[in-house]
Parts: structure tokens; sequence; C-alpha cells
């Protein structure tokens, strides 16, 4: 499938490090029907789970600690929220959205993967947004906000200079 730099640009912001390509958990069982469940007696002891119960996830990307952790929540907060933005955008371009999609196949970092942005200046910004005026909208008003949200960050703030912004999946020229 050939991506479109549109495509690849607005693909940017949808995983910003350490998307891995470990399989999910099996689904949990469904509880039994409380018709199928005897009920307990009340002498009977709690019975242990044989499975340890799975961390928690951190509140925010940046409190992830190591790795699995940031495995953890790329694939629980993350792709789902940006693989339904992308979708929404272009469905059949990003049909197969996946941890590859920002970060290739070899896992980079999406800084090195993704293309690399020339808007260090106001005048290379205004450049890239009079020539691919869609995709600046698209990304600075959807894909930005939701990936920031995902992230548990806010939207990146030109007068503070803080925030999840452009830097966080590529890397700026």
């Amino acid at each position: 499938m050939q991506i479109t730099a549109s495509a690849l640009i607005a693909a940017c912001f949808a995983l910003a490090l350490g998307c891995g390509g470990a399989p999910s958990a099996a689904p949990a069982s469904p509880a039994p029907v409380a018709s199928e469940a005897p009920a307990p007696s009340a002498s009977a002891a709690p019975v242990a789970s044989a499975a340890p119960a799975p961390a928690a996830l951190r509140a925010t990307w940046a409190e992830a600690q190591g790795t699995p952790e940031q495995v953890a929540y790329m694939k629980a907060k993350v792709m789902p929220a940006m693989a339904k933005v992308f979708q929404d955008h272009e469905p059949k371009e990003f049909a197969d959205f996946s941890c590859k999609t920002c970060h290739g196949p070899n896992r980079e970092a999406p800084q090195k993967f993704l293309p690399k942005l020339k808007i260090s200046t106001p005048d290379a910004f205004a450049k890239l947004a009079k020539a691919k005026p869609e995709d600046v909208k698209f990304m600075h008003e959807v894909v930005e906000p939701a990936m920031a949200k995902a992230m548990g960050d806010q939207p990146f703030d030109m007068k503070t200079m803080k925030g999840f912004g452009c830097k966080g999946c590529h890397a700026i020229e």
C-alpha cells in the first residue's frame, strides 16, 4: 500500500514512543450468570485467584516506567484513540492502523521513522501551512488534541511552549 505524504504526516501523531508488538492478553471469560453459579455457603472460605491481578495503567504516558508499561499504555490508551482518528479521516489508507504506522517495521522512535518537519521558524511553518493546508489543519485541530489526551497531556501551547505537539512524533528541522 502506497502511503501518501499527507497521510504519513498525519500518522506522525498517532503513536509517540513505546508501541510494542507483543500479543494482547486473552480476554477474560465472562462472569457466570447468577442462575449458573451456586450460592456460596456461609462457612465457605474465599477462593484465591490463581493469576495475579494485572498492574494498573499509569494515568499518563510520562508516568509509564519502562518498556512493558509503555507498551501496555500504548495498547490500552493510544492505539484505540488514534486508530479511530486516522481511520475516520482516511478509512482505506489506515484500515490496517498498527504500531508500524508510526514506528515502522523496525519499531523505531517515530522521530526516526516519520518525515522530518521543516518548521523550526515561523516562515517555515507558514510555508508548510500554505503548501498543505488541509493536512496542517487536520493535525492541529484533530490529531494533536487527540494524541495529547491519549498521552495524558495538554496540546502544545505556543505561549508557554509546553504540551504535546509536533515534536512528540516528528523530528523538527
